[in-house]
């Protein structure tokens, strides 16, 4: 029902995604007279004790950085909002899932992230960082200072986005607080933790911390002394086999107790982190993090566009302030100590008993005036359940409409990529057989078996994914 909606500020609270140190994550709706205007996600900072104050202070420098930093994996339409004290930052709705959710169904459901999804994630996070380097604000770069799982996002179609630039340095406040200290000390460097100041290498020590997280299943400990430690022995989440060796190497240096043994920035990280992914040994894709999260949240997914069209239409009416006379209310008391009318229709008619009562006080007032025509009745309840049972079998329709087209679009996207996997099969089987003749015939060198091994290895691949593609489901 709309008037379950909470309201702050000027968005409608739909539904609530996440409850985290930094507070809570909504799903939310910007509204106005004419309706909701964009769904947007809200981060109310709401939490034990956040730093209200800081965080509103601050928030014409993050509109400034959230107007200049432009990049695909970095949240847009940021806008800062506050009501009652508390702070708030809007970003436009992706369809997706904050990182911090993700961690916690992963363990859930005992089901980890694979290599290639884990270290893909965070080639994706250090781009976003590494756009906010070539952004200067205030003359410096724009640091995020505060990388916290709760701050990103997996999409549905396996991007990723940050959230939360400008705003860092404020949030490095929570850190100090008792109650929530354990579930953010993890992500921050030693020395951040000593001076409250984000710094480029501090950037990269949350990187590290989230990659050990994804590959490990657990936070790196909150004690600072222990870090070390648990990097050496760390192993892959629910397996015994330990973390590969170069991916440790790129945790160590990311890790580093000291700032000056760390990569300089979060593009040196991505440099080494592209090194490791395009080498050979990995084969991440954003397909495969697709189907992962498919797997993950497959009920949410299922639910988001029925209910995305169903807020989309919501009827705003009653949660616009109404601004009512002392004679209109006294009207809508005796009428609501007679009748009880529905609290959704109260509202409705508060409006034309305000418009009468005010056309009323300037007639009799002044004595004169233009004529004026009569004001439109207020509508009865029969009218008003009639009027809502009409708007939701309209929206009704509209969502069948929507997962068809969403149903059409799928399939086709599945049908593209069986196509183009086959032709890949199908160049890799041409260049086989090339290489195979070459060898009958005493012409190949010293590396052709080695080629056909790679290309017999990369045709079982292709076949693989091929067929996790054609058993996609398509709702």
């Amino acid at each position: 029902m709309a008037d379950n909606y909470r309201v702050f500020a000027s968005h409608l609270l739909f539904a609530q995604v996440l409850e985290d140190p930094l507070g809570h994550l909504y799903r939310a709706g910007e509204f106005g007279r004419g309706g909701v205007r964009r769904t947007v996600w809200l981060r109310i900072f709401d939490g034990p004790q956040a730093p209200a104050v800081d965080l509103c202070s601050a928030f014409d420098r993050a509109r400034r950085v959230g107007e200049a930093l432009q990049s695909a994996n970095v949240a847009s339409g940021v806008s800062c909002l506050e009501e009652g004290g508390v702070p708030a930052l809007a970003c436009d709705y992706v369809s997706s899932q904050p990182l911090g959710l993700v961690l916690d169904r992963v363990q859930e459901e005992r089901f980890p992230v694979p290599i290639d999804n884990a270290l893909l994630i965070m080639e994706k996070v250090s781009l976003a960082l590494s756009a906010g380097l070539s952004v200067e604000i205030e003359g410096g770069r724009v640091l995020h200072g505060f990388l916290h799982p709760g701050l990103i996002f997996v999409t549905y179609d396996g991007e990723c986005l940050v959230s939360g630039f400008g705003l860092g340095e404020e949030l490095l406040a929570l850190a100090g607080v008792s109650d929530v200290a354990p579930r953010v000390l993890p992500y921050l460097a030693p020395e951040v933790l000593e001076s409250r100041t984000p710094s480029q290498r501090g950037d990269v020590y949350s990187l590290g911390a989230i990659l050990f997280e994804l590959l490990t299943g657990s936070a790196l400990p909150v004690s600072t002394g222990e870090r070390k430690e648990a990097v050496d022995n760390a192993l892959m989440a629910h397996e015994d086999e330990p973390v590969p060796n170069d991916i440790k190497m790129l945790l160590l240096r990311s890790l580093a107790d000291r700032a000056d043994d760390r990569f300089s920035s979060a593009s040196d990280f991505k440099k080494e982190l592209d090194r490791l992914l395009y080498g050979g040994a990995y084969s991440p894709t954003t397909f495969n993090l697709a189907l992962f999260m498919d797997r993950l949240f497959r009920f949410e997914m299922e639910a988001e566009d029925t209910a995305l069209a169903t807020e989309r239409e919501v009827d705003t009416t009653p949660y616009l302030a109404p601004v009512i006379l002392p004679e209109a209310e006294s009207l809508v008391l005796e009428e609501n100590e007679t009748a009880k009318p529905d609290r959704k229709v109260l509202l409705i008619g508060l409006g034309s008993v305000a418009a009468v009562a005010i056309v009323a006080i300037l007639w009799f007032s002044l004595g004169r005036g233009p004529a004026v025509p009569p004001p439109t009745p207020t509508p009865s309840v029969a009218e008003i359940v009639l009027q809502r049972k009409a708007q939701e079998d309209k929206m009704r329709e509209l969502a069948q409409s929507l997962v068809q087209e969403m149903m059409a679009e799928k399939e086709a996207e599945i049908r593209q990529e069986l196509t183009d996997r086959q032709e890949k099969i199908e160049e890799l089987q041409k260049r086989l057989v090339e290489s195979e003749n070459r060898t009958k015939q005493g012409t190949a060198s010293s590396e052709e078996k080695i080629r056909q091994e790679d290309l017999q290895r990369q045709i079982a691949d292709e076949e693989q994914a091929k067929g996790t593609v054609d058993h996609v489901p398509v709702y």
